[in-house]
């Protein structure tokens, strides 16, 4: 295998990549179970009704609406406030 190392000097990447605050996802206690196909099945049919797909298009269509704005604006970083939340509501629509 190769290096894993990420790291980059690449002017372009640097440039347009963000440092941005880590989402602290907790992490929900669930019963620990070997699943059975019939589990498999279930979780498949109940995945058809949840709102991951809606949440997502939401916060995708915010990143969408800030590449519109300078950095450091107000609407620039009250957009940032949002995809962060969006992003964390993302997790807990997931779990």
């Amino acid at each position: 295998m190769g290096d894993t190392n990420m790291d980059t000097d690449n002017p372009i990447i640097i440039r347009n990549t963000l440092n941005s605050p880590t989402i602290v996802c907790v992490q929900r206690k669930a019963e620990k179970v070997i699943p059975t196909e019939e589990d498999i099945i279930k979780a498949n049919k109940l995945a058809f009704n949840d709102d991951i797909g809606t949440v997502t298009n939401h916060v995708t269509s915010m990143i969408e609406v800030q590449a519109g704005f300078e950095p450091r604006t107000p609407e620039y970083e009250t957009l940032s406030y949002r995809i962060m939340c969006g992003q964390l509501f993302q997790q807990n629509t997931i779990d």
